[in-house]
């Protein structure tokens, strides 16, 4: 796992306390472990980082006071840069979501709001259900504003090399 600031240390509590064998390593573990990315807003970089690195992972990460786990990216799934595309596509306001991301990538991550304390425990059962099977939920991206989550997949871009198994 890699966390990120007080939410990501949350989460890593509470993946331990739910009985997840946690190791906090930040260098490629080989395509057979899944590395979750934990943080109070997001960090595509790093995401972009071990996607390219062939590195299974799954982001979980504060959005606007809301949580969102996923997508969760292993072999043969669609990968990071597709969903960053896909995201971009469906912006309501392409210019206010590009100044948004580039603000997150400038600032030091904030504090958790109660609401991502809430949502610790709901991240770690969610890292817990996808760690037992990740390839059954590639692509798939939940987004919690309460504690029932919305669920949806990424679709690959058309000539994306991940949509032929290569990444």
């Amino acid at each position: 796992m890699v966390g990120v600031g007080d939410f990501g240390r949350a989460v890593i509590g509470e993946a331990r306390e739910a009985g997840i064998d946690v190791a906090v390593v930040p260098d490629g573990l080989g395509d057979d472990a899944l590395v979750a990315v934990v943080a109070s807003r997001p960090v595509p970089a790093v995401a972009r980082e071990l996607d390219r690195a062939a590195q299974p992972l799954v982001p979980v990460w504060g959005m606007h006071g809301a949580l969102q786990v996923g997508p969760v990216i292993t072999a043969g799934a669609p990968c990071f840069e597709c969903y960053e595309a896909r995201l971009r596509q469906h912006a309501v306001d392409l210019e206010a979501h590009d100044a948004v991301l580039a603000h997150w990538a400038t600032v030091a991550p904030p504090p958790p709001t109660e609401a991502l304390r809430v949502q610790a425990p709901l991240a770690a059962t969610a890292l817990k259900r996808i760690l037992e099977e990740p390839e059954a939920f590639g692509g798939c991206v939940w987004r919690y504003e309460g504690a029932t989550p919305s669920e949806g997949r990424v679709i690959a871009r058309n000539r994306c090399p991940c949509r032929r198994g290569r990444r």
